[in-house]
Formats: structure tokens, sequence, C-alpha cells
């Protein structure tokens, strides 16, 4: 696992400020479709980190619970008769211990700052043999080699995650690995996925930051000529590794 030193997380208020863009919260996600087929109608679910609860509209069980930081988000999700708490999953994790079958988090486990306490206070809440499904970007994919990607920084993003930190897991908590799921490259990533290809092809310096003229250029020229690269991926079979990576575990 890569993270940020030091690690510096982004405050409510700047999450506040971010749901105001309607592409913040999505409604469809590729691991919503994966999730929901390990969630029965009889499960008791809490979703940690929920945006606008726009999971809960997912999967067909009649427990949902879902917490929260953002009061836009929260507010966005009582309109829709969604049931938020504005609580960390450490306070929540003292008074519901072994209380559900399913605990997930979906692109939230990236912007945490104290990860070994949120992921076992995720353990604690859930019963025997319940599962824990976390999803977070693929760092292995095309988003890890992204320049400038403002939304894959602090105080956004402050840590990056891939396969092999989710298959060292059963070593440092109490879970078992169930399966591992990578999602491919969506049709609204493929711009992204396209002009990171090409500017790692004719662009020679590293690091996640470059504001050269010359890059800029390099980056205004693949913009204009990347959808001649993506043609090849119309077959959506065909694509590789996109965003987005989720691990089922089972608690021991």
């Amino acid at each position: 696992m890569k993270f940020y030193y030091p690690i510096v997380s982004g405050s409510q208020s700047y999450y506040d400020e971010l749901s105001n863009f309607p592409w913040y919260y999505q409604d469809e996600k590729d691991e919503y479709d994966f999730a929901s087929s390990y969630i029965n109608a009889n499960d008791k679910v809490l979703e940690v980190g929920c945006g606008e609860g726009k999971f809960s509209e997912k999967i067909e069980c009649k427990n949902y619970t879902g917490i929260e930081f953002s009061s836009n988000a929260i507010k966005k999700a009582a309109g829709r008769g969604v049931k938020v708490i504005n609580e960390s999953i450490e306070s929540h994790a003292k008074n519901n211990h072994g209380k559900y079958d399913v605990v997930c988090t979906f692109q939230v486990l990236e912007h945490v700052s104290n990860i070994n306490e949120f992921l076992n206070s995720c353990i604690d809440c859930l019963s025997e043999n319940g599962l824990l499904i976390i999803s977070v970007p693929n760092n292995d994919s095309y988003i890890g080699k992204m320049k400038n990607d403002i939304l894959n920084l602090p105080p956004h993003h402050v840590s990056r995650w891939n396969e092999k930190v989710f298959r060292k897991f059963p070593e440092l908590f109490n879970l078992k690995l169930k399966t591992i799921h990578k999602e491919r490259v969506r049709d609204e990533h493929l711009q992204g996925f396209s002009e990171t290809v090409m500017l790692g092809k004719i662009n020679s310096k590293g690091g996640l930051i470059d504001s050269s003229l010359i890059y800029k250029i390099k980056r205004k020229f693949v913009s204009n000529f990347g959808w001649l690269f993506f043609k090849k991926y119309d077959d959506k079979n065909s694509r590789p590794d996109g965003h987005s990576i989720t691990a089922v575990f089972r608690k021991c």
C-alpha cells in the first residue's frame, strides 16, 4: 500500500463542497452491482461512508443503515427516505457490536487516515461469518499513472490500494478472503484511460505532478486525438482493468 505523509484528510466542509457537483455521488457503479449479489433480503446491512445512500436502492434488503459525515449528502438521502446517521464507524461500533450481516464501504478507505482503527471497527460491527465488502480505486490500473489527478491526491485521497494489499488482509485482520473483483474500464472513463496511456508513451518525465508547458502541449494534443485510440475498445470485454477493485471478506 502507498500512502502520503503527513496524512492530511479533507474536512467535512471540503466534502460538503464536493457533494455540490452532480458527478460526485454516482447513481451507478460497477461495485454496486457486484456487491449486491452477496446481499440477501433478510440481511442487516451497514454502509460506511454511504454518501446519499444510492447503494441502498440497488439491494433488496429491508434493514439498511448508512453512516456519513457530509451534511449535504445526509439531507439528500433523507429526502429519499434513506436512513443515514452522522456518525463515525469507530463510534458506531461501540454500540453495535456484531449487529450486521454485511458491512460495506465503497470508495472510502482511500480517504481514511486511521486505517487500522477504521477496519477493525467495521469488523467489530459484523456478526459471526458476516461479510465485509470494500471497494477502492485500483492503483495498478491506469489511474495509478495519471498525472495532475487532483482527486487522487491529498486532501481527497490519502492512500493508494491494489490487489496485493487485499490478499495480505487475512494475515492482519480477523478475515478470510472470499473473492476479488476488478471492473473493466467504463465508458465514462475511456477518455481519461486513453489519454493516460497515450501520454505514457510520449512523456518520459516521472512523478504525479507535471506543470511544465511541454506537458500541457502534449496533453492538449492527446485530448484532441484520444478518441482514435479508444475506438478499439468498443468491446467492453476486451478492455483492461478500470478504476475500481472490490474485495469480499468473511469474518472468521
